[in-house]
């Protein structure tokens, strides 16, 4: 009898199709689909998520219900983190344009980082956004859980994630979903 040959070979097509599958793997992985760093606002999580409460450095309480606020961006930073600090001016400029339609702006030192650290990181960059600590890792674990610096997530004022993505903070990207967020009524 002799050997079947075909239950060795591949089918036909098998190769392209796992080279398509390897594609669309790479630019899903870019653009944060595959890790689940971004959902489209189409397909945002229907629940709000329990965040914490939590106060800034200076003692401000940061809230996602805060009258007149369409919404909140949570940067998770390292004080170890070099595009993390070089970021902060960026968040500066962030919360300067968009704090007058209703957008906050927060940035979260990660659970790792020691509070003598970030404080000083704070004081060499006086016009960073306001810091919090996650001392716990309570707001990490609800945003998340995060843990990749840098990691932004834009909530809106229901408290559900519209978007989490990791990496330098990528303005161009997310004027419009502020623009879309504070458009809704």
């Amino acid at each position: 009898m002799a050997p079947d040959s075909t239950a060795s070979e591949p089918a036909p097509n098998a190769h392209r199709r796992r080279r398509a599958l390897l594609r669309w793997s790479a630019v899903a992985a870019a653009s944060g689909y595959g890790a689940g760093l971004f959902w489209p606002p189409d397909e945002s999580p229907s629940r709000p998520v329990a965040m914490p409460g939590f106060s800034t450095l200076n003692g401000q309480p940061v809230r996602i219900d805060t009258p007149g606020q369409r919404g909140l961006l949570v940067c998770f930073w390292a004080t170890s983190c070099a595009i993390c600090v070089q970021d902060l001016p960026a968040l500066s400029r962030l919360l300067d344009q968009w704090s007058p339609r209703g957008i906050a702006v927060v940035a979260v030192a990660m659970a790792y980082d020691r509070e003598e650290m970030v404080r000083h990181v704070a004081r060499m960059n006086p016009g960073a956004p306001p810091i919090a600590l996650d001392t716990d890792g309570r707001i990490a674990a609800a945003l998340g859980p995060i843990r990749d610096t840098p990691t932004h997530c834009l909530l809106d004022r229901q408290g559900r994630v519209l978007s989490r993505d990791r990496g330098r903070l990528d303005l161009t990207m997310l004027a419009p979903r502020l623009r879309a967020l504070t458009e809704r009524t």
